[in-house]
């Protein structure tokens, strides 16, 4: 596929004169199942500095799966306890941020129908514990980096996960 871009006689003309011009082709292959979109997931991994994403046992569970985004939200939770045990408060708050962000743009964006579709599947099985506990502790995660509201806003409790601005409420 072929993108063409409209004339545009500034550009040609900066080309024209240009010391010299790289031309490249790029090909992305579709060839496999696996959809660009966890492109996402994975640049929010290597922004929160997590590198497990790259170790080949997730390899056919895929990067977006379940279990290594809860590994990377631990990740960030380390960073962040570092961060207060340490005394750096700035980092800390960098920390609780990254959290916020990658709960609101990966794991809330699907977890919570698919624990709720895997609870309903599991009934009283062995895993049904786990996926209450798995629940119980992104509910509050969710309520842990909900921004605090402002004064004279409203009260945000029960409204979804924000994904921007506003500084944290720490329990």
């Amino acid at each position: 596929m072929s993108v063409p871009t409209p004339p545009d006689a500034e550009l040609d003309a900066l080309f024209a004169t240009a010391a010299h011009v790289v031309r490249e082709t790029l090909v992305q292959h579709r060839h496999t199942n696996v959809p660009m979109e966890t492109r996402g997931v994975v640049a929010a991994y290597e922004r929160a500095g997590f590198t497990e994403h790259g170790d080949r046992r997730w390899r056919l569970a895929g990067v977006d799966h379940l279990g290594l985004e809860l590994r990377c939200l631990a990740h960030l939770c380390h960073v962040e306890a570092t961060a207060w045990r340490t005394g750096t408060p700035d980092e800390a708050m960098r920390a609780v941020e990254a959290e916020r962000e990658f709960l609101a743009s990966h794991v809330a964006a699907w977890a919570p129908l698919a624990l709720a579709a895997t609870r309903e599947l599991a009934g009283s099985g062995p895993y049904a514990a786990a996926l209450d506990a798995i629940g119980e502790f992104l509910d509050e995660e969710y309520d842990r980096l909900r921004p605090a509201p402002e004064l004279g806003g409203h009260d945000t409790n029960g409204s979804p996960l924000p994904s921007n601005a506003g500084s944290a409420r720490l329990a």
